[in-house]
């Protein structure tokens, strides 16, 4: 055959390249533009729990130093078993208020995890089973309620030091995740990585100032509230 006979088959064979080149670009833009939709929820997320733990570690040291004090002041076992069980109802109140959603917020958050988890599944399906498992327990750590082991004092701690470790494992598994995700999103990667360490940095200044913040106005309405008591009680005994 002569050359002219093989220029048909060539352009088949280019032709055919050529859609596929096509094909390619166009699948690995459209996987590109799921992976972002993802890659974002799932940061927000990681920052979401990391102002989480901090609020957790500060509450926790707060509670560590104050219990520290009650045991060491010339007390009879009655009153320090009252002020340390006055201290629990304190923290746990406070960690409540700080962690706790509006209702609108969590359901616009939930609204995104689920339009997330839709289309990391449209391109890996291994990384979208281990998202939903993911935070499926995570909202199990976030929703739970230690009120009513206030009575319980040994209980009630064992159950805060779970509670840490178990949103420490998470954040340590959902940072792992971000970077399988990050991986399959190419060069963006190193951009989604320099802004979520910048903004994991501000995250944690935040979480702590604010936890700070609430707990001293805490302790200055409560003793306040206490003044308060004290000035009343004379006159109440005069007025007898």
């Amino acid at each position: 055959m002569e050359f002219k006979d093989w220029l048909p088959m060539f352009g088949i064979i280019i032709g055919w390249m050529l859609s596929q080149l096509a094909s390619h670009y166009k699948d690995t833009r459209e996987e590109r533009k799921l992976l972002s939709i993802a890659m974002s929820t799932f940061l927000y997320v990681y920052f979401d729990r990391v102002r989480y733990r901090q609020i957790l570690k500060v509450l926790n040291v707060r509670l560590g130093d104050k219990l520290e004090v009650i045991s060491k002041q010339d007390l009879s076992s009655e009153e320090k078993i009252a002020e340390n069980n006055k201290l629990l109802v304190e923290v746990e109140s406070a960690r409540m208020i700080l962690l706790i959603d509006h209702p609108e917020t969590e359901a616009r958050n939930k609204e995104a995890l689920s339009k997330a988890l839709e289309s990391i599944s449209q391109v890996d399906s291994l990384i979208s089973y281990k998202a939903k498992s993911l935070i499926e327990d995570d909202y199990l750590y976030k929703k739970t309620d230690l009120r009513g082991l206030l009575n319980q004092p040994i209980v009630y701690l064992e159950s805060y030091g779970s509670l840490m470790g178990a949103v420490e494992s998470f954040n340590t598994e959902l940072c792992n995740l971000i970077r399988i995700t990050a991986l399959r999103h190419g060069a963006l990667c190193y951009i989604r990585t320099f802004l979520f360490l910048w903004y994991e940095r501000s995250k944690l200044k935040k979480s702590d100032q604010r936890a700070n913040q609430f707990l001293e106005a805490f302790e200055n309405s409560n003793s306040e509230q206490q003044e308060l008591n004290n000035k009343m009680q004379p006159t109440a005994e005069s007025g007898g």
